[in-house]
């Protein structure tokens, strides 16, 4: 027997069985992913006739007003800036309960961060295929006003679609930013960065406004770890990461990685695109995508960006990698608003006898990130 969605008073960190109804109109087919903020459902449009991924609040986040804002900006924003390779969401509401959710198309595939993970490094020739798509996306929300602000290897997704065409997708626009006469233009808290370190923009870590520039810098560190297998100030300190994207220039790829393919024109092509500077980077998305294209004829294949995508040595993919579209279960890549750079705890020293070494270990730590802000500060003024 099919039970609606909220007639029981079931706990809410269980996943909801098979048969389970959303509204009347999804039934739960499987699980596919938790994250800290809710659970994804492969189910039956029962309505459309169709099979869609619903991502489903918890009831703690679905009374969190700032939580449900961004929720229903990420399908919003989804919805307003219609394109082939963005996710497509279909349906915004709340169950019986209370609960918000999201439908949207459910995808079949990897997503770039897994087959980074497999495949290791990319190939020069091997970016266009895979980011041709990303950027004519951006395109398209930078045209609307808009910012995407969490670019990452997780928010895109090679799709599989049922002729076997492997398809990119942009996901998650969850923070992103809106233009200023926007009604959620100030959604997140003063004091806090939104995005992921590892793939940050210079002004996004220190707080400043942002624009379109931002993006563009974030797809660089996508490229950047696709060819060398990490990112360009990869550090297991948060501090130490945006730290390095204030103020360090990132190893060049081709010192990284020595035998790096046309080591010249990737270094130029990445260097611009890692400019401290916004003013520095490529201006838009169109310019960026160009310079890929370049770059992929120095490569030897101007074709590149027509090239088929093939998925990396995996036959067939099990729910568990089904859909990471619309939430991030690893814990340390998810989207979630970041607090500005302050040093990561540091192991406690042994005790010693005056008991002043953990005010000092403060002391310096304090000292450390006035030093950052002070150098951050010189380099966006000077």
């Amino acid at each position: 027997m099919l039970s609606p969605m909220g007639a029981s008073s079931g706990d809410d960190e269980l996943p909801y069985p098979v048969g389970t109804l959303i509204t009347e109109r999804y039934r739960v087919e499987r699980k596919v992913g938790a994250g800290g903020m809710g659970t994804v459902y492969a189910a039956d449009d029962l309505t459309a006739g169709r099979k869609v991924a619903v991502k489903v609040l918890s009831r703690m986040y679905s009374r969190d007003q700032r939580v449900v804002e961004r929720f229903q900006r990420e399908a919003r924003m989804a919805s307003q800036a219609r394109h082939p390779n963005i996710i497509e969401v279909s349906d915004l509401g709340q169950t019986r309960d209370g609960r918000w959710y999201i439908a949207m198309e459910l995808l079949d595939g990897l997503d770039l961060h897994e087959a980074i993970n497999l495949k290791r490094t990319y190939e020069p020739a091997e970016l266009s295929p895979v980011l041709d798509p990303v950027l004519s996306a951006l395109e398209a929300a930078h045209a609307l006003g808009l910012v995407h602000r969490d670019l990452k290897p997780e928010n895109i997704f090679l799709a599989r679609t049922p002729d076997g065409e492997i398809v990119v997708k942009l996901l998650d626009f969850g923070v992103v930013k809106v233009p200023p006469e926007g009604a959620q233009a100030h959604l997140t808290r003063t004091g806090t960065i939104v995005g992921t370190p590892e793939y940050m923009a210079p002004e996004q870590a220190m707080d400043a406004a942002v624009d379109r520039r931002a993006d563009l810098y974030s797809l660089g560190c996508v490229a950047y770890t696709m060819l060398c297998g990490e990112s360009p100030f990869a550090d297991k300190s948060t501090l130490l990461v945006l730290t390095g994207h204030v103020v360090r220039p990132p190893v060049p790829p081709s010192v990284r990685r020595p035998s790096l393919p046309s080591a010249q024109a990737v270094d130029e092509f990445l260097g611009r695109a890692l400019e401290k500077k916004p003013d520095k980077r490529y201006q838009s998305a169109a310019e960026m995508r160009a310079a890929l294209a370049v770059l992929a004829a120095q490569a030897g294949d101007p074709d590149a960006a027509a090239r088929p995508i093939t998925l990396p040595d995996k036959t067939s993919v099990e729910s568990t990698n089904l859909q990471r579209t619309v939430v991030q279960p690893r814990t340390a890549s998810k989207p979630t608003p970041v607090p500005r750079p302050t040093p990561m705890p540091t192991p406690q020293p042994r005790p010693s006898a005056s008991g002043v070494s953990n005010v000092g270990l403060v002391i310096a730590a304090l000292v450390g990130a006035l030093l950052a802000g002070a150098i951050s500060w010189w380099i966006f003024t000077r």
